[in-house]
């Protein structure tokens, strides 16, 4: 059978009633009956009690989430800019259809504001935050005169056609035509790395090279 341990319990009490008179001592309401268990809840503190409120914790989470997400939009942006076209490659034109081979690429346009505005490139969906080449054109395409264009890859995409790009730069620059997938391309004959300005005539390209 159970039987209450009268030390523990005394102590027990003795303990309660110790407390309750260092509170009420210190401006605490009185609690009766400290004996029993009563309903309800009064307070052991002094009345005038007041806890200073927590500090709010920096949300180290939400932090370092946003964090992650301006590194994302930034790898993004980056990715956004690296030229999806080689050297050497051969392109077509979407609109006007005509061929050429990439002399160069620029992340990002590298023209005038009034050459944007002229071309319309603000109306492109990646506008000029794209890659641009330096595009050597097919003298049958466009011509008969040799011309450079300087295109965003939003208006491009890779040819299917195998004949060959006549261009005097071509002959001058790369190797013969692969014809090996996924697109006809040409190898560059020679080290180059030139920069082809909207508007500037292909002599000034000419001058470029070594």
């Amino acid at each position: 059978m159970h039987t209450d341990n009268p030390y523990d319990k005394q102590k027990f009490l003795s303990g309660r009633k110790d407390l309750h008179q260092r509170l009420f001592a210190a401006g605490g309401k009185p609690l009766s009956n400290l004996e029993k268990t009563t309903k309800g809840s009064q307070s052991f503190l002094p009345t005038n009690t007041q806890f200073p409120k927590a500090a709010k914790e920096p949300d180290h989470c939400t932090a370092s989430a946003d964090s992650q997400q301006d590194d994302l939009s930034l790898l993004l942006r980056e990715a956004s800019l690296f030229p999806k076209y080689d050297v050497g490659l051969v392109i077509e034109h979407k609109q006007h259809g005509y061929r050429g081979v990439v002399l160069a690429s620029d992340r990002g346009c590298k023209a005038s504001e009034e050459w944007v505005e002229s071309f319309g490139v603000d109306g492109l969906d990646r506008g000029v935050n794209q890659p641009f080449y330096s595009v050597l054109v097919d003298t049958r395409d466009r011509g008969p005169s040799p011309q450079v264009t300087y295109v965003a890859e939003d208006n491009v995409r890779v040819s299917q056609r195998s004949d060959a790009v006549q261009h005097p730069l071509v002959l001058r620059l790369f190797a013969a035509c692969s014809k090996r997938p996924p697109a006809p391309h040409y190898p560059p004959a020679v080290a180059f790395d030139l920069r082809y300005k909207p508007g500037e005539e292909l002599e000034g390209v000419l001058e470029h090279l070594a």
